[in-house]
């Protein structure tokens, strides 16, 4: 028997880390080509999160992006060097500073979420509403595992990871590609809620 293409014999964490390529790789390109090469990795999560839920607390934030408060307040510090987001004083609690894009943070948060729509409908396209379906509920219960939350059906004992699985998971990060970094995933591939302890010292570059 002819030996499986590599690609068919990935851990799951390899291909998880594979397919968010493919919103990391549509991302960038579409910042490079409007002129926003200067956005961290994390900051396009940040500013597409901010684009479609409106102005958020500092923790909230933290609660989002998955990271320590540090990490955070880097890379909050980061894009507002940079002209993407300002912070404000809460008129209700002036001990709460809330977060909200500019104009420029605008425009990038739009290019960030059409992007994100063209490799979601092209997926759509190739597997179909139902089977599209499938695959988002399944990551959200992968993102679940991720939050410590418990499935909502009971599930057998899982086998413990091996060395090389546990490997793969922790390395289930592409590595930047940009000066500062690379555009980060949406949330759409779960893949963000993968482990990133590098990032959290990152995060401001």
């Amino acid at each position: 028997m002819s030996e499986q293409p590599p690609h068919l014999t990935d851990t799951l964490a390899g291909l998880l880390r594979r397919a968010r390529g493919a919103y990391s790789d549509a991302i960038e390109s579409a910042l490079r080509r409007a002129g926003h090469e200067d956005i961290p990795r994390r900051g396009t999560l940040l500013l597409s999160s901010l684009k479609t839920h409106g102005d958020a607390a500092l923790a909230s934030l933290v609660e989002r992006l998955g990271t320590s408060k540090q990490a955070a307040s880097q890379l909050i510090d980061t894009l507002v060097s940079r002209g993407y987001i300002k912070r404000s004083t809460d008129p209700e609690d002036r001990r709460r500073l809330i977060i909200s894009l500019t104009e420029q943070g605008h425009h990038a948060a739009e290019v960030i979420n059409d992007a994100i729509h063209t490799v979601d409908s092209r997926l759509t396209s190739r597997l179909g509403s139902e089977r599209m379906h499938s695959l988002r509920e399944a990551l959200d219960e992968l993102a679940d595992l991720a939050l410590g939350r418990h499935p909502s059906t009971p599930a057998s004992e899982p086998e413990p990871a091996t060395g090389s699985e546990t490997d793969a998971a922790a390395d289930a990060e592409p590595q930047e590609t940009t000066a500062d970094a690379a555009p980060d995933k949406p949330a759409d591939v779960a893949a963000d809620t993968a482990a990133e302890s590098t990032d959290d010292s990152k995060a401001g570059e």
